[in-house]
């Protein structure tokens, strides 16, 4: 059985504040999102512990980082941003979400324009960078970002007070993007955060299978075909006919049968051609097929062990029955983990067919 410990820290300081006996708790890291915590605790606690966690909660939410510790490994880190008691249970449930949860809280305040330049090393990691070095923030290490070769234009005004963390987003979902995750470990005694990122953004191809009725100990096998889409318009900035339009289409899906299914996505705030076509293609890509959105429900310690995958990687899913059999590749769109109050463990794993992420 695996060894939890839940450690709250100063969000700026990074310092260890206490650690905190949660008696069932999960988290999930999702793909170029924030990714989520939710755990549980005893309103009455040993006098010891309640002197120290009671000025914490609530007081302090919003100021505090919390990390999950893995048999010493660092699994989950983010922000506690709200806490729920339950008179009658005698229980507190805290929830948070994962560093990217703290960018969508700064907006930006400068005038920004970037021409032709990298779209991880020279824009998402500047504006990080910017971001931190405006006022108390907390310390995230963005020098391991690695360039893509993919040059961008993007203009941002100052009085448009856009999010910073919704601009990451939006860079990194086109045509073309990125991905990225946020990174807590130990290092040298003390827990570093960082901000990577990874190109293509089809993901980690690997050799690992999961096999349900092995290591999947349950499996829902949904299908979506509410995104499918064979033309997109997407609507820039500017007003009535003089705004800024990007209409793509997949004619080879009307080739292969479909009828004619459109989309349209606003993105007022885009006021360059090429990036507002990027999206509309971004869009176009998702809705090349109906989507197959395998949820799985794994062993941790079973083969591939949790910790040997991780968001963006492509695996290989087997299994089912009858109508609901798979044998194919999949990509790791969520990765997270329950714990009951026994200690025992449940991986879930999210996942999505390839087609979601490539070119049409």
């Amino acid at each position: 059985m695996a060894a939890y410990r839940y450690l709250l820290a100063d969000l700026l300081g990074g310092q260890t504040l206490a650690e905190v006996p949660f008696t069932s708790a999960s988290f999930e890291h999702v793909l170029n999102a924030p990714g989520n915590f939710e755990g549980t605790l005893a309103l009455k606690q040993p006098p010891a512990l309640h002197l120290v966690l009671a000025p914490l909660f609530p007081h302090l939410l919003g100021r505090l980082a919390l990390y999950v510790e893995r048999d010493g490994v660092i699994v989950w880190g983010g922000i506690p941003w709200t806490s729920d008691p339950d008179l009658d249970a005698g229980t507190m449930t805290i929830r948070g979400e994962g560093w990217l949860s703290y960018l969508r809280r700064r907006v930006l305040r400068a005038t920004k324009v970037y021409t032709q330049v990298d779209q991880t090393t020279e824009i998402a990691k500047n504006l990080i960078d910017w971001a931190l070095a405006y006022g108390p923030s907390p310390p995230i290490d963005t020098t391991a970002v690695g360039a893509t070769g993919v040059p961008r234009d993007r203009t941002w005004q100052a009085y448009e007070r856009p999010w910073i963390g919704r601009l990451i987003e939006d860079l990194a979902a086109v045509e073309n993007g990125f991905d990225f995750r946020f990174d807590s470990a130990w290092s040298a005694g003390a827990i570093v955060t960082r901000f990577l990122t990874s190109y293509p953004n089809t993901g980690r191809s690997t050799n690992l299978v999961f096999e349900i009725g092995t290591q999947v100990t349950s499996a829902a096998l949904g299908c979506d075909g509410t995104a499918l889409a064979t033309h997109v318009d997407a609507v820039g900035a500017g007003e009535g006919d003089l705004g800024l339009l990007a209409s793509v289409a997949n004619p080879g899906m009307l080739a292969a049968g479909w009828p004619v299914l459109d989309d349209v996505i606003s993105a007022g705030d885009v006021s360059v051609f090429a990036t507002l076509d990027a999206k509309a293609r971004h869009r176009l890509a998702r809705g090349s097929a109906p989507i197959t959105l395998p949820r799985l429900s794994v062993a941790p310690e079973a083969e591939p062990t949790f910790g040997s995958y991780s968001v963006g990687d492509v695996v290989t899913i087997r299994g089912g029955a009858g109508l609901a059999t798979l044998d194919g590749r999949y990509r790791l769109v969520g990765v997270g983990m329950s714990i009951d109050a026994a200690g025992g463990e449940v991986a879930q794993l999210a996942t999505a067919t390839l087609d979601a992420f490539q070119e049409v």
